[in-house]
């Protein structure tokens, strides 16, 4: 996935992603390493980022996507992170041919 994945990022997020022929719906993972803290900054993180996406409409079917947020998402208000990663899954789906 990281080798042969498109990659995106805008402010402090990142997506990694393959188009997956073929599939209904889409897989989608956040990765949030350590040094964003404790258990519970990281799932907070994570947690924030899951809702965003489950309301979100315009995540694509058929897609395998990878997220991978930098530490300053969190000081990001929630509808700040919102707007971000709706920006970033447009720009992704430009980006992939």
């Amino acid at each position: 996935m990281f080798e042969a994945g498109r990659r995106v990022s805008r402010g402090p997020l990142t997506v990694i992603g393959l188009a997956a022929e073929g599939r209904a719906g889409a897989r989608i993972g956040i990765i949030v390493g350590r040094k964003f803290g404790g258990a519970v900054q990281r799932n907070r993180i994570k947690r924030r980022l899951r809702v965003i996406i489950t309301r979100l409409d315009s995540v694509p079917d058929g897609r395998d996507l990878l997220i991978l947020p930098r530490s300053s998402v969190q000081q990001w208000s929630f509808q700040a992170l919102t707007d971000a990663v709706a920006v970033l899954l447009a720009s992704w789906e430009r980006a992939v041919p």
